[in-house]
């Protein structure tokens, strides 16, 4: 089983020493989410475990990323999640493929179609049409990051040949997030899915069944390496890993210097603490 880190709500001046000591501890990689800002006067209503104001700190996703990966040499880095349709797809295949490139391909780029209008309109999307937009701009990213002129043609999308270097010459996997219907049928035809919630762990099973039965009825059960990352109310224990590694679970995500969602950094000091004791106790285990 593979660990991840959660990043989300420490420090910024912290995140690039939390790299080193989880690559030192031997944890797999770590999670950056994405929020591009918060309104002050907000309508939109969070629809998940916990909460999150103003003073959370979300650095952005790709610099921080980008940033992680320099600091490290073998640390996975995975968005979970971006919110795609929030952004102009020709400049974040450019970012993305800026990212992977100078982190020696160690980014995994998780995507969502996000919760909060009012974070579209801040940046110039439409709310409304975020799904199918964002089906589009996979499409877009994929065909933009093979280094070929794209012509594209599509329902939200009209580009003459163009082509955006720096082309990267590895792979850059894309996972879904989500658990709508829609989101789960998305996610069953990219590399893989992303429980971004703090789920009980009976809870985790059942959306892990729920993601297993769309890839099968979407045919495409039978790909091996598609990998699924999903996260608990709380640090998973051994037990917890060998049960989800059983459905299908290639990765879990962990903070334990908290148990659950928690806006508060504690300090590196008790981020390095709590890593090595957890990695001594779960992650040299499972």
């Amino acid at each position: 089983m593979k660990v991840y880190v959660i990043s989300t709500f420490l420090e910024p001046e912290n995140l690039l020493e939390c790299a080193r000591i989880a690559e030192a501890e031997g944890y797999y990689g770590c999670t950056v989410a994405d929020h591009v800002m918060y309104p002050k006067n907000m309508l939109s209503k969070y629809p998940y475990v916990g909460d999150w104001g103003p003073e959370a700190p979300f650095p952005d996703t790709l610099v921080t990323m980008a940033a992680m990966g320099v600091a490290t040499s073998t640390l996975k880095l995975i968005s979970a999640i971006y919110l795609l349709p929030a952004r102009s797809p020709v400049i974040v295949a450019k970012a993305v493929a800026t990212a992977a490139i100078l982190t020696g391909y160690r980014i995994e780029f998780g995507v969502g179609v996000g919760w909060m209008e009012e974070e579209h309109d801040y940046t110039g999307q439409d709310f409304r049409t975020r799904g199918r937009r964002m089906n589009e701009i996979i499409e877009l990213l994929r065909e933009i990051w093979s280094g070929e002129y794209v012509d594209h043609h599509g329902e939200f999308f009209d580009y003459e040949p163009f082509v955006v270097p720096p082309a990267p010459k590895g792979p850059i996997p894309i996972w879904g997030g989500g658990e709508a219907p829609a989101a789960l049928r998305r996610a069953a035809h990219l590399d893989g899915f992303i429980g971004s919630n703090y789920y009980p762990l009976d809870l985790a099973l059942e959306r892990v069944e729920q993601i297993q039965a769309m890839r099968r009825a979407e045919g495409t059960s039978g790909r091996e390496d598609f990998g699924i990352l999903m996260g608990l109310d709380h640090s998973p224990t051994i037990e917890d890993c060998k049960r989800l590694e059983e459905v299908g679970v290639t990765a879990v995500w962990a903070s334990p210097w908290s148990e659950g969602p928690s806006m508060s950094d504690p300090g590196i000091d008790a981020v390095r603490d709590s890593l090595r004791r957890y990695a001594d106790d779960v992650v040299r285990k499972v």
